[in-house]
Protein backbone atom coordinates (compact mmCIF):
# COMPACT_ATOMS: atom_id res chain seq x y z
CA UNK A 1 0.00 0.00 0.00
CA UNK A 2 2.87 2.10 1.01
CA UNK A 3 4.52 1.45 -2.50
CA UNK A 4 1.10 2.16 -4.23
CA UNK A 5 1.11 5.86 -2.38
CA UNK A 6 4.45 6.78 -3.22
CA UNK A 7 3.94 5.49 -7.14
CA UNK A 8 0.66 7.61 -7.42
CA UNK A 9 2.11 10.41 -5.67
CA UNK A 10 5.28 10.47 -8.14
CA UNK A 11 3.19 9.96 -11.23
CA UNK A 12 0.84 13.19 -10.00
CA UNK A 13 4.27 14.98 -9.56
CA UNK A 14 4.75 14.02 -12.64
CA UNK A 15 1.41 15.14 -14.40
CA UNK A 16 1.05 18.77 -12.57
CA UNK A 17 5.20 19.17 -13.93
CA UNK A 18 3.99 18.70 -17.27
CA UNK A 19 0.60 20.78 -16.67
CA UNK A 20 2.87 23.90 -15.21
CA UNK A 21 5.17 23.76 -18.22
CA UNK A 22 1.95 23.58 -20.67
CA UNK A 23 0.41 26.57 -18.77
CA UNK A 24 3.25 28.67 -18.54
CA UNK A 25 4.51 28.01 -21.90
CA UNK A 26 1.08 28.67 -23.26
CA UNK A 27 0.86 31.81 -21.34
CA UNK A 28 4.20 33.37 -22.43
CA UNK A 29 4.01 32.43 -26.26
CA UNK A 30 0.57 30.70 -26.80
CA UNK A 31 -0.58 33.33 -29.26
CA UNK A 32 2.83 32.64 -31.54
CA UNK A 33 2.32 29.00 -31.11
CA UNK A 34 -1.79 29.62 -32.67
CA UNK A 35 -0.36 31.55 -35.71
CA UNK A 36 2.45 29.23 -36.48
CA UNK A 37 -0.49 26.31 -36.37
CA UNK A 38 -2.66 28.37 -38.55
CA UNK A 39 -0.36 29.05 -40.63
CA UNK A 40 0.00 25.86 -41.77
CA UNK A 41 -2.28 25.36 -45.52
CA UNK A 42 -0.71 23.13 -47.40
CA UNK A 43 2.98 21.79 -46.16
CA UNK A 44 2.59 18.48 -44.55
CA UNK A 45 6.27 18.15 -44.08
CA UNK A 46 6.00 22.05 -42.63
CA UNK A 47 2.91 20.52 -39.96
CA UNK A 48 4.83 17.95 -38.83
CA UNK A 49 7.76 20.23 -38.00
CA UNK A 50 5.67 22.60 -36.38
CA UNK A 51 3.65 19.27 -34.40
CA UNK A 52 7.37 18.33 -33.48
CA UNK A 53 8.13 21.83 -32.03
CA UNK A 54 5.07 22.57 -30.46
CA UNK A 55 5.09 19.50 -28.38
CA UNK A 56 8.77 19.52 -27.30
CA UNK A 57 8.26 22.94 -25.94
CA UNK A 58 4.96 22.66 -24.00
CA UNK A 59 5.97 19.03 -23.06
CA UNK A 60 2.22 17.68 -23.56
CA UNK A 61 0.99 16.33 -27.28
CA UNK A 62 -2.12 16.81 -25.25
CA UNK A 63 -2.29 20.25 -25.56
CA UNK A 64 -0.95 20.61 -29.19
CA UNK A 65 -4.09 18.03 -29.45
CA UNK A 66 -6.58 20.27 -28.12
CA UNK A 67 -5.05 23.32 -30.05
CA UNK A 68 -5.40 21.59 -33.09
CA UNK A 69 -9.02 20.41 -32.63
CA UNK A 70 -9.92 23.94 -31.78
CA UNK A 71 -8.46 25.47 -35.19
CA UNK A 72 -9.93 22.63 -37.01
CA UNK A 73 -13.13 23.44 -35.72
CA UNK A 74 -13.05 26.88 -36.97
CA UNK A 75 -11.88 25.16 -40.70
CA UNK A 76 -8.67 27.45 -40.29
CA UNK A 77 -6.72 23.55 -40.56
CA UNK A 78 -7.30 20.87 -42.74
CA UNK A 79 -7.95 17.20 -41.44
CA UNK A 80 -4.63 16.34 -43.27
CA UNK A 81 -2.89 19.04 -41.95
CA UNK A 82 -4.26 18.34 -38.67
CA UNK A 83 -3.22 14.72 -38.67
CA UNK A 84 0.30 15.60 -39.88
CA UNK A 85 0.70 18.11 -37.22
CA UNK A 86 -0.15 15.31 -34.64
CA UNK A 87 2.44 12.64 -36.23
CA UNK A 88 4.75 15.36 -35.34
CA UNK A 89 3.61 16.09 -31.98
CA UNK A 90 3.93 12.01 -30.93
CA UNK A 91 7.56 12.00 -32.40
CA UNK A 92 8.15 15.21 -30.63
CA UNK A 93 6.69 13.74 -27.03
CA UNK A 94 9.22 10.24 -27.80
CA UNK A 95 12.33 12.91 -28.41
CA UNK A 96 11.82 14.68 -25.01
CA UNK A 97 11.40 11.18 -23.34
CA UNK A 98 14.85 10.11 -24.80
CA UNK A 99 16.39 13.34 -23.15
CA UNK A 100 14.83 13.37 -20.10
CA UNK A 101 15.45 9.93 -19.46
CA UNK A 102 19.19 11.22 -19.64
CA UNK A 103 21.49 11.51 -16.63
CA UNK A 104 20.04 15.04 -15.13
CA UNK A 105 20.22 14.73 -11.71
CA UNK A 106 22.03 18.16 -11.39
CA UNK A 107 19.47 19.84 -13.95
CA UNK A 108 16.68 19.15 -11.52
CA UNK A 109 17.51 20.98 -8.61
CA UNK A 110 19.04 24.14 -10.34
CA UNK A 111 15.83 23.92 -12.48
CA UNK A 112 13.80 23.74 -9.27
CA UNK A 113 15.49 26.51 -7.40
CA UNK A 114 15.92 29.10 -10.24
CA UNK A 115 12.18 28.35 -11.07
CA UNK A 116 10.38 28.58 -7.57
CA UNK A 117 12.64 32.07 -7.40
CA UNK A 118 11.25 33.58 -10.70
CA UNK A 119 7.93 32.55 -10.01
CA UNK A 120 6.82 33.85 -6.87
CA UNK A 121 9.44 36.31 -6.52
CA UNK A 122 8.56 38.09 -9.66
CA UNK A 123 4.67 38.43 -10.06
CA UNK A 124 4.74 41.65 -11.53
CA UNK A 125 7.56 40.93 -14.10
CA UNK A 126 5.35 38.78 -16.09
CA UNK A 127 7.89 37.44 -18.44
CA UNK A 128 10.39 36.63 -15.19
CA UNK A 129 7.50 34.85 -14.01
CA UNK A 130 6.19 32.35 -16.48
CA UNK A 131 10.54 31.82 -17.28
CA UNK A 132 10.18 30.78 -13.94
CA UNK A 133 6.89 28.86 -14.36
CA UNK A 134 8.28 26.97 -17.21
CA UNK A 135 12.05 26.10 -15.21
CA UNK A 136 9.61 25.05 -12.36
CA UNK A 137 7.90 22.48 -14.11
CA UNK A 138 10.86 20.93 -15.93
CA UNK A 139 12.09 20.34 -12.70
CA UNK A 140 9.26 18.77 -11.40
CA UNK A 141 8.94 16.91 -14.19
CA UNK A 142 12.48 15.52 -13.66
CA UNK A 143 12.07 14.54 -10.14
CA UNK A 144 9.40 12.74 -10.70
CA UNK A 145 10.61 10.53 -13.21
CA UNK A 146 13.71 10.19 -10.55
CA UNK A 147 10.87 9.67 -7.69
CA UNK A 148 9.45 6.96 -10.04
CA UNK A 149 12.64 5.01 -10.66
CA UNK A 150 13.42 4.73 -7.35
CA UNK A 151 10.07 3.58 -5.51
CA UNK A 152 9.87 0.84 -8.11
CA UNK A 153 13.23 -0.27 -7.65
CA UNK A 154 11.99 -2.58 -4.56
CA UNK A 155 9.46 -4.24 -6.70
CA UNK A 156 11.40 -4.88 -9.66
CA UNK A 157 13.53 -7.00 -7.57
CA UNK A 158 10.60 -8.39 -5.73
CA UNK A 159 10.89 -12.81 -7.11
CA UNK A 160 7.23 -12.32 -7.45
CA UNK A 161 7.63 -9.44 -10.19
CA UNK A 162 9.99 -11.56 -11.77
CA UNK A 163 7.84 -14.55 -12.34
CA UNK A 164 5.10 -12.05 -13.29
CA UNK A 165 7.01 -10.55 -15.76
CA UNK A 166 9.17 -12.95 -17.18
CA UNK A 167 5.41 -14.54 -18.84
CA UNK A 168 5.90 -11.04 -20.74
CA UNK A 169 8.13 -13.04 -23.42
CA UNK A 170 5.02 -15.80 -24.19
CA UNK A 171 1.63 -13.64 -23.72
CA UNK A 172 2.45 -10.86 -26.18
CA UNK A 173 -1.18 -9.85 -25.78
CA UNK A 174 -1.06 -9.54 -22.19
CA UNK A 175 2.36 -7.26 -22.91
CA UNK A 176 0.13 -4.63 -25.17
CA UNK A 177 -2.72 -4.34 -22.63
CA UNK A 178 -0.24 -3.69 -19.36
CA UNK A 179 1.43 -0.84 -21.47
CA UNK A 180 -1.98 0.72 -22.31
CA UNK A 181 -2.99 0.33 -19.01
CA UNK A 182 0.46 1.45 -17.66
CA UNK A 183 0.45 4.60 -20.19
CA UNK A 184 -3.71 5.37 -18.79
CA UNK A 185 -2.69 5.07 -15.16
CA UNK A 186 0.95 7.32 -15.09
CA UNK A 187 -1.59 9.62 -17.66
CA UNK A 188 1.47 9.76 -20.10
CA UNK A 189 3.22 6.79 -22.28
CA UNK A 190 6.76 8.28 -20.91
CA UNK A 191 6.46 7.23 -17.66
CA UNK A 192 5.32 3.58 -18.70
CA UNK A 193 8.12 3.68 -21.13
CA UNK A 194 10.42 4.70 -18.04
CA UNK A 195 9.05 1.82 -15.95
CA UNK A 196 9.40 -0.43 -19.11
CA UNK A 197 13.48 0.58 -19.38
CA UNK A 198 13.84 0.16 -15.76
CA UNK A 199 12.30 -3.67 -15.26
CA UNK A 200 14.90 -4.73 -18.20
CA UNK A 201 17.97 -2.87 -16.22
CA UNK A 202 16.67 -5.81 -13.58
CA UNK A 203 16.55 -8.72 -16.14
CA UNK A 204 12.77 -8.71 -14.93
CA UNK A 205 11.06 -8.68 -18.89
CA UNK A 206 12.85 -10.17 -21.78
CA UNK A 207 13.29 -7.97 -25.21
CA UNK A 208 10.09 -9.40 -26.90
CA UNK A 209 7.81 -8.42 -23.74
CA UNK A 210 9.49 -4.92 -22.99
CA UNK A 211 8.91 -3.91 -26.95
CA UNK A 212 5.34 -5.00 -26.64
CA UNK A 213 4.71 -2.80 -23.33
CA UNK A 214 6.06 0.01 -25.37
CA UNK A 215 4.14 -0.34 -28.26
CA UNK A 216 0.70 -0.91 -26.07
CA UNK A 217 2.10 2.44 -23.92
CA UNK A 218 1.75 4.22 -27.54
CA UNK A 219 -1.31 2.77 -28.22
CA UNK A 220 -2.58 3.89 -24.79
CA UNK A 221 -1.85 7.48 -24.79
CA UNK A 222 -3.94 7.61 -27.62
CA UNK A 223 -6.90 6.42 -25.39
CA UNK A 224 -6.30 9.26 -23.21
CA UNK A 225 -6.35 12.06 -26.14
CA UNK A 226 -9.43 10.42 -27.66
CA UNK A 227 -11.12 10.63 -23.98
CA UNK A 228 -10.22 14.18 -24.18
CA UNK A 229 -11.39 14.58 -27.61
CA UNK A 230 -15.03 13.50 -26.69
CA UNK A 231 -16.06 16.68 -25.60
CA UNK A 232 -14.68 18.86 -28.88
CA UNK A 233 -16.56 17.89 -31.21
CA UNK A 234 -16.65 15.52 -34.27
CA UNK A 235 -13.58 17.27 -35.59
CA UNK A 236 -11.36 16.69 -32.63
CA UNK A 237 -12.75 12.74 -32.66
CA UNK A 238 -11.55 12.56 -36.06
CA UNK A 239 -8.19 13.73 -35.66
CA UNK A 240 -7.68 11.40 -32.38
CA UNK A 241 -8.87 8.06 -34.28
CA UNK A 242 -6.62 8.88 -37.43
CA UNK A 243 -4.04 9.20 -35.13
CA UNK A 244 -4.51 6.18 -33.13
CA UNK A 245 -5.31 3.83 -36.17
CA UNK A 246 -1.48 5.18 -37.68
CA UNK A 247 -0.32 3.90 -34.71
CA UNK A 248 -2.28 0.35 -34.75
CA UNK A 249 -1.05 0.11 -38.01
CA UNK A 250 2.64 0.32 -37.45
CA UNK A 251 2.16 -1.37 -33.89
CA UNK A 252 0.89 -4.49 -35.93
CA UNK A 253 3.90 -4.29 -38.46
CA UNK A 254 6.05 -3.57 -35.20
CA UNK A 255 4.47 -7.26 -33.26
CA UNK A 256 4.96 -9.25 -36.49
CA UNK A 257 8.80 -8.01 -36.59
CA UNK A 258 9.81 -8.77 -33.26
CA UNK A 259 11.78 -11.74 -33.82
CA UNK A 260 13.88 -9.62 -36.35
CA UNK A 261 14.10 -6.97 -33.85
CA UNK A 262 15.28 -8.78 -31.36
CA UNK A 263 17.91 -10.40 -33.05
CA UNK A 264 19.52 -6.81 -34.19
CA UNK A 265 19.56 -5.81 -30.57
CA UNK A 266 21.49 -9.12 -29.57
CA UNK A 267 24.09 -7.38 -32.57
CA UNK A 268 24.26 -4.08 -31.03
CA UNK A 269 26.04 -3.22 -27.84
CA UNK A 270 23.14 -0.98 -26.47
CA UNK A 271 22.12 -2.02 -22.91
CA UNK A 272 18.62 -2.98 -23.24
CA UNK A 273 16.99 -0.55 -20.96
CA UNK A 274 18.52 1.67 -23.56
CA UNK A 275 17.30 0.12 -26.37
CA UNK A 276 13.77 -0.12 -25.38
CA UNK A 277 13.63 3.98 -25.10
CA UNK A 278 15.26 4.40 -28.43
CA UNK A 279 12.90 2.02 -29.62
CA UNK A 280 10.03 4.38 -28.35
CA UNK A 281 11.90 7.30 -30.62
CA UNK A 282 11.99 4.87 -33.84
CA UNK A 283 8.69 3.47 -33.62
CA UNK A 284 7.04 7.09 -33.65
CA UNK A 285 9.51 8.15 -36.22
CA UNK A 286 8.98 5.06 -38.62
CA UNK A 287 4.87 6.11 -37.81
CA UNK A 288 5.61 9.45 -39.23
CA UNK A 289 7.25 8.73 -42.53
CA UNK A 290 5.75 5.97 -43.10
CA UNK A 291 2.03 7.37 -42.42
CA UNK A 292 2.81 10.94 -43.40
CA UNK A 293 2.19 10.13 -47.22
CA UNK A 294 -1.14 8.39 -45.87
CA UNK A 295 -3.06 11.52 -44.16
CA UNK A 296 -5.21 12.26 -47.46
CA UNK A 297 -6.62 8.62 -47.84
CA UNK A 298 -7.02 8.61 -43.83
CA UNK A 299 -9.22 12.18 -44.09
CA UNK A 300 -11.15 10.50 -46.49
CA UNK A 301 -11.45 7.31 -44.56
CA UNK A 302 -12.65 9.60 -41.62
CA UNK A 303 -14.81 11.39 -43.34
CA UNK A 304 -16.53 8.53 -44.29
CA UNK A 305 -16.62 6.61 -40.83
CA UNK A 306 -17.47 9.56 -38.90
CA UNK A 307 -19.54 11.80 -40.99
CA UNK A 308 -20.84 15.18 -39.93
CA UNK A 309 -23.88 15.17 -37.50
CA UNK A 310 -26.95 17.67 -38.76
CA UNK A 311 -27.69 19.71 -35.46
CA UNK A 312 -30.35 22.17 -35.75
CA UNK A 313 -29.45 25.97 -35.03
CA UNK A 314 -29.65 27.17 -31.58
CA UNK A 315 -29.09 31.10 -31.82
CA UNK A 316 -28.67 30.64 -28.14
CA UNK A 317 -25.77 29.05 -28.38
CA UNK A 318 -22.73 30.75 -28.29
CA UNK A 319 -20.36 30.32 -31.88
CA UNK A 320 -17.09 31.29 -30.45
CA UNK A 321 -16.80 30.04 -27.23
CA UNK A 322 -14.26 26.78 -28.29
CA UNK A 323 -13.35 25.04 -24.90
CA UNK A 324 -10.37 23.71 -25.95
CA UNK A 325 -8.68 26.93 -26.15
CA UNK A 326 -8.27 27.19 -22.58
CA UNK A 327 -5.31 25.91 -22.63
CA UNK A 328 -3.98 29.44 -24.07
CA UNK A 329 -6.02 32.62 -22.32
CA UNK A 330 -5.13 34.67 -25.65
CA UNK A 331 -6.85 32.44 -27.82
CA UNK A 332 -9.71 32.35 -25.55
CA UNK A 333 -9.73 36.01 -24.83
CA UNK A 334 -10.17 36.05 -29.00
CA UNK A 335 -13.09 34.12 -28.75
CA UNK A 336 -14.96 36.20 -25.94
CA UNK A 337 -14.10 39.03 -27.71
CA UNK A 338 -15.83 37.67 -30.99
CA UNK A 339 -18.65 36.64 -28.93
CA UNK A 340 -19.09 40.10 -27.73
CA UNK A 341 -19.01 41.33 -31.65
CA UNK A 342 -22.01 38.94 -32.20
CA UNK A 343 -23.90 40.19 -29.55
CA UNK A 344 -23.08 43.85 -31.39
CA UNK A 345 -25.03 42.63 -34.11
CA UNK A 346 -27.79 41.18 -32.31
CA UNK A 347 -28.14 44.85 -30.61
CA UNK A 348 -28.47 46.09 -34.08
CA UNK A 349 -31.68 43.87 -35.36
CA UNK A 350 -32.92 45.52 -31.91
CA UNK A 351 -32.27 48.61 -33.05
CA UNK A 352 -34.32 47.99 -36.44
CA UNK A 353 -37.35 46.30 -34.22
CA UNK A 354 -36.91 49.77 -32.96
CA UNK A 355 -37.56 52.13 -35.67
CA UNK A 356 -39.96 49.38 -37.09
CA UNK A 357 -42.04 50.52 -33.61
CA UNK A 358 -41.39 54.37 -34.10
CA UNK A 359 -42.60 54.14 -37.53
CA UNK A 360 -45.61 52.13 -36.87
CA UNK A 361 -44.80 49.12 -38.71
CA UNK A 362 -44.89 45.65 -37.78
CA UNK A 363 -41.93 43.34 -36.17
CA UNK A 364 -39.99 41.51 -38.62
CA UNK A 365 -38.08 38.30 -37.64
CA UNK A 366 -37.20 37.58 -34.11
CA UNK A 367 -39.44 39.53 -31.33
CA UNK A 368 -37.31 42.04 -29.33
CA UNK A 369 -37.86 39.94 -25.65
CA UNK A 370 -36.52 37.08 -27.94
CA UNK A 371 -33.70 38.71 -28.75
CA UNK A 372 -32.72 40.42 -25.67
CA UNK A 373 -33.29 36.89 -23.86
CA UNK A 374 -30.74 35.46 -26.38
CA UNK A 375 -28.30 38.24 -25.84
CA UNK A 376 -28.75 38.12 -21.97
CA UNK A 377 -27.97 34.50 -22.31
CA UNK A 378 -24.78 34.05 -24.29
CA UNK A 379 -23.69 37.11 -22.04
CA UNK A 380 -23.50 35.08 -18.76
CA UNK A 381 -22.36 32.16 -21.08
CA UNK A 382 -19.26 34.65 -22.05
CA UNK A 383 -18.99 35.03 -17.97
CA UNK A 384 -18.74 31.33 -17.08
CA UNK A 385 -16.38 30.72 -20.58
CA UNK A 386 -13.60 33.26 -19.20
CA UNK A 387 -14.01 32.13 -15.40
CA UNK A 388 -12.77 29.26 -16.39
CA UNK A 389 -9.72 30.47 -18.17
CA UNK A 390 -5.99 31.23 -15.95
CA UNK A 391 -5.02 34.26 -16.94
CA UNK A 392 -1.57 34.98 -15.38
CA UNK A 393 -0.51 38.49 -16.62
CA UNK A 394 -2.24 42.28 -15.63
CA UNK A 395 -3.11 42.29 -19.25
CA UNK A 396 -4.81 39.02 -19.80
CA UNK A 397 -6.92 40.10 -16.61
CA UNK A 398 -7.56 43.64 -18.11
CA UNK A 399 -8.47 42.13 -21.14
CA UNK A 400 -10.55 40.04 -19.77
CA UNK A 401 -12.30 42.49 -17.45
CA UNK A 402 -12.96 44.86 -20.69
CA UNK A 403 -14.39 41.61 -22.26
CA UNK A 404 -16.91 41.44 -18.77
CA UNK A 405 -17.98 45.00 -19.02
CA UNK A 406 -18.42 45.06 -22.38
CA UNK A 407 -20.84 42.02 -22.56
CA UNK A 408 -23.04 43.44 -19.65
CA UNK A 409 -23.07 46.63 -21.87
CA UNK A 410 -24.54 44.93 -24.43
CA UNK A 411 -27.44 43.17 -22.16
CA UNK A 412 -27.96 46.09 -20.22
CA UNK A 413 -28.44 48.23 -23.49
CA UNK A 414 -30.75 45.44 -25.23
CA UNK A 415 -33.24 45.41 -21.89
CA UNK A 416 -32.85 49.26 -21.89
CA UNK A 417 -34.08 48.73 -26.30
CA UNK A 418 -37.09 45.94 -24.89
CA UNK A 419 -38.80 48.66 -22.78
CA UNK A 420 -38.63 51.42 -24.99
CA UNK A 421 -40.67 49.29 -27.67
CA UNK A 422 -43.27 48.51 -25.35
CA UNK A 423 -43.31 52.15 -24.42
CA UNK A 424 -43.74 52.94 -28.02
CA UNK A 425 -45.98 49.96 -28.70
CA UNK A 426 -48.16 51.20 -25.77
CA UNK A 427 -48.39 54.66 -27.04
CA UNK A 428 -49.12 53.84 -31.00
CA UNK A 429 -52.30 52.23 -29.77
CA UNK A 430 -53.37 54.57 -26.81
CA UNK A 431 -51.70 58.00 -28.40
CA UNK A 432 -51.56 57.99 -32.15
CA UNK A 433 -53.45 61.51 -32.27
CA UNK A 434 -50.67 63.18 -30.22
CA UNK A 435 -47.85 60.67 -32.10
CA UNK A 436 -47.45 63.38 -34.83
CA UNK A 437 -45.18 62.48 -37.65
CA UNK A 438 -42.60 65.32 -37.63
CA UNK A 439 -42.22 63.48 -33.75
CA UNK A 440 -42.01 60.07 -35.41
CA UNK A 441 -39.02 61.46 -37.93
CA UNK A 442 -36.96 62.98 -35.56
CA UNK A 443 -37.42 59.62 -32.89
CA UNK A 444 -36.37 58.05 -35.84
CA UNK A 445 -33.07 60.12 -36.84
CA UNK A 446 -32.27 59.69 -32.77
CA UNK A 447 -32.43 55.98 -33.29
CA UNK A 448 -30.66 55.70 -36.48
CA UNK A 449 -27.57 58.20 -34.23
CA UNK A 450 -27.90 56.00 -31.41
CA UNK A 451 -27.58 52.99 -33.34
CA UNK A 452 -24.32 54.45 -35.17
CA UNK A 453 -23.02 55.46 -31.77
CA UNK A 454 -23.31 51.30 -30.34
CA UNK A 455 -21.62 50.41 -32.90
CA UNK A 456 -19.30 52.20 -33.32
CA UNK A 457 -18.63 51.54 -29.37
CA UNK A 458 -18.33 47.86 -29.98
CA UNK A 459 -15.98 48.67 -33.00
CA UNK A 460 -13.67 50.48 -30.87
CA UNK A 461 -13.69 48.02 -27.94
CA UNK A 462 -13.03 45.52 -30.60
CA UNK A 463 -10.09 47.38 -32.20
CA UNK A 464 -9.03 49.62 -28.92
CA UNK A 465 -7.05 51.93 -31.36
CA UNK A 466 -7.31 55.65 -30.65
CA UNK A 467 -9.10 56.51 -33.73
CA UNK A 468 -12.02 54.63 -33.06
CA UNK A 469 -12.70 55.80 -29.21
CA UNK A 470 -12.76 59.28 -30.61
CA UNK A 471 -15.35 58.50 -33.83
CA UNK A 472 -17.29 56.75 -31.00
CA UNK A 473 -17.08 60.15 -29.21
CA UNK A 474 -17.92 62.22 -32.28
CA UNK A 475 -21.29 59.98 -33.12
CA UNK A 476 -21.79 59.90 -29.19
CA UNK A 477 -21.76 64.06 -28.69
CA UNK A 478 -23.99 64.41 -31.93
CA UNK A 479 -26.83 61.86 -30.73
CA UNK A 480 -26.91 63.79 -27.13
CA UNK A 481 -27.19 67.19 -28.99
CA UNK A 482 -30.22 65.62 -31.19
CA UNK A 483 -31.81 64.53 -27.91
CA UNK A 484 -31.61 67.81 -26.46
CA UNK A 485 -32.65 69.70 -29.61
CA UNK A 486 -35.74 67.49 -29.65
CA UNK A 487 -36.97 67.66 -26.10
CA UNK A 488 -35.87 71.46 -26.20
CA UNK A 489 -38.57 71.51 -29.38
CA UNK A 490 -41.43 69.22 -28.90
CA UNK A 491 -41.70 68.22 -24.78
CA UNK A 492 -43.60 71.06 -22.49
CA UNK A 493 -45.22 73.00 -25.25
CA UNK A 494 -49.15 73.69 -24.98
CA UNK A 495 -51.37 71.83 -27.17
CA UNK A 496 -54.98 71.05 -28.06
CA UNK A 497 -55.79 68.32 -25.51
CA UNK A 498 -53.67 68.96 -22.46
CA UNK A 499 -54.25 65.91 -20.53
CA UNK A 500 -53.63 63.08 -23.25
CA UNK A 501 -50.95 65.23 -24.37
CA UNK A 502 -48.90 65.41 -21.21
CA UNK A 503 -48.90 61.30 -20.27
CA UNK A 504 -47.83 61.10 -24.17
CA UNK A 505 -45.14 63.35 -23.39
CA UNK A 506 -44.35 61.93 -20.24
CA UNK A 507 -43.60 58.63 -22.52
CA UNK A 508 -41.51 60.77 -24.93
CA UNK A 509 -39.09 62.09 -21.71
CA UNK A 510 -38.69 58.37 -20.57
CA UNK A 511 -38.09 57.49 -23.86
CA UNK A 512 -35.49 60.36 -24.31
CA UNK A 513 -34.03 59.20 -21.56
CA UNK A 514 -33.09 56.29 -22.13
CA UNK A 515 -31.30 56.98 -25.32
CA UNK A 516 -29.20 59.35 -23.62
CA UNK A 517 -28.57 55.91 -21.36
CA UNK A 518 -27.62 54.29 -24.38
CA UNK A 519 -25.16 56.94 -25.79
CA UNK A 520 -23.21 56.80 -22.76
CA UNK A 521 -23.93 52.88 -21.52
CA UNK A 522 -20.28 52.19 -23.03
CA UNK A 523 -18.16 55.09 -21.66
CA UNK A 524 -16.76 52.60 -18.54
CA UNK A 525 -15.03 49.84 -21.39
CA UNK A 526 -12.57 53.13 -21.93
CA UNK A 527 -10.72 54.35 -19.03
CA UNK A 528 -11.56 57.94 -18.29
CA UNK A 529 -8.16 59.62 -19.24
CA UNK A 530 -8.85 57.97 -22.94
CA UNK A 531 -12.19 59.27 -22.85
CA UNK A 532 -11.37 63.10 -21.33
CA UNK A 533 -8.31 62.98 -24.49
CA UNK A 534 -10.57 62.24 -26.92
CA UNK A 535 -13.14 65.15 -26.23
CA UNK A 536 -10.28 67.65 -25.90
CA UNK A 537 -8.78 66.70 -29.22
CA UNK A 538 -12.52 67.04 -30.96
CA UNK A 539 -13.16 70.66 -29.02
CA UNK A 540 -9.65 71.99 -27.96
CA UNK A 541 -11.41 75.52 -27.97
CA UNK A 542 -12.43 74.75 -24.35
CA UNK A 543 -8.72 74.14 -23.23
Amino acid sequence: MYFLLNLFSAIALLAFGVYMTKKTVMSSCGASIGNVLKSVVDSRFKAVLIGLGTTMLVQSSTATSLLVSSFLKKNLLSLGIALAIMLGADLGTAIMARVLTCDLSIVSPILLTLGIFLYLGFTDRVKLHLSGGIMLGLGLILLALRLIVQTTQPVTHAELTAVLLKSLTNEITFALILGMILAVICFSSLAAVLLTSLLCTTGAIEISGALAVVIGANIGSCILEIIGALKQGISAKRVMYGNTLFKIIIGIVALCLLVPIENAEKEMAFPLSEFVIWFHVVFNAVICIFMLPCVGLMSKLLYALIPERKVEYDPNTPEHLDLAAYIDPNLALGNAVREVLSLGDFLQQMFTNLENSISYKPQEGVSSNDMKNRIRDIAGKISEYLAGVNFDSKKQRRRMNRCLIASADVSECAHIINGMIKRLNKANGTYQASFLPEIRNELGRISSECAGAVNLAVNAFFRNGKEEKQNYMVKKNQCLKLINGFHASYIGKPHLNAEQDMRFFMILLEILEQYRHICVIFDPLFLKGELKTAEQEMNPSED
